[in-house]
């Protein structure tokens, strides 16, 4: 299982998105010197809503099921980021020029969901071969 692990530093979550394996250990640091807290906004799993402070440098959660999570700060309200709890490995943050790739994805047909927290989300059909690369492209249209 692969773990996942978000840092407040500045007061900030970094990285804005963060994927975790349902069932593993999801680590929260506090690299500030200061109190945050902890406020996961979930239907699947149990929301949690602890306070982080200063001193407290980690804490560990885990979610057993798989979502998409909001996390917010309630002492920083411009503090939020996303926990994607997945119960595959096949899924990927884009870079900056908006690129990704799975890797080692078996032979078959899927269907591929991209996901943008202020666009939506869309879906696309895809073959994988036994050898080869495949393309999915999204476009995502501003507001």
């Amino acid at each position: 299982s692969w773990t996942g692990m978000i840092a407040q530093k500045g007061c900030l979550f970094t990285p804005h998105i963060v994927q975790v394996a349902a069932g593993a250990p999801m680590t929260f640091l506090n690299n500030d010197h200061i109190l945050h807290n902890i406020h996961t906004i979930s239907e699947a799993n149990l929301s949690i809503n602890k306070a982080q402070p200063g001193f407290m440098k980690k804490r560990t959660e885990t979610f057993s099921l798989p979502e998409m999570i909001k996390i917010q700060c309630d002492v920083h309200s411009w503090m939020s980021a996303w926990i994607v709890v997945q119960e595959h490995p096949f899924y990927a943050v884009t870079d900056a020029s908006g690129q990704f790739t799975l890797t080692d994805v078996p032979a078959g047909t899927y269907t591929i969901e991209s996901w943008h927290e202020k666009l939506g989300t869309q879906t696309a059909t895809v073959t994988v071969p036994a050898t080869g690369t495949v393309t999915a492209d999204f476009t995502f249209k501003g507001e």
